[in-house]
């Protein structure tokens, strides 16, 4: 969240006017999720992971409920969907491939 929380600082210090919606700062009703993300002229998704318990790196994007209705709204609401890949081990940085793979096969062709 720090990553994302930032990425909204910059934009709003650099873009003139611009809106930003960041679930964790703004998000008042969480049954009301799809209807945000519905209003939003894009939807910015911060892919970041971990390590499962046998070591192996997993998408913690693509394992979220929430960040799946949010996905899911955006591909059914034909919202333009930009893609932050993490690349910092430290920070929650694994391949995009393991989001790839992690991704629903049905929203796979609208997101990557």
């Amino acid at each position: 969240q720090d990553q994302a929380r930032s990425v909204k600082g910059q934009l709003q210090r650099y873009v003139q006017n611009i809106q930003v919606f960041l679930d964790v700062d703004n998000l008042e009703d969480i049954s009301r999720l799809g209807e945000y993300v519905g209003n939003s002229s894009a939807l910015v998704v911060f892919l970041s992971g971990s390590s499962s318990p046998l070591g192996q790196p997993q998408s913690d994007y693509f394992s979220s409920a929430n960040c799946m209705v949010e996905l899911r709204a955006a591909v059914d609401q034909d919202v333009p969907i930009l893609l932050v890949l993490e690349t910092d081990p430290t920070h929650g940085g694994v391949p995009l491939e393991v989001h790839r793979e992690a991704c629903p096969d049905e929203l796979a062709a609208a997101v990557f």
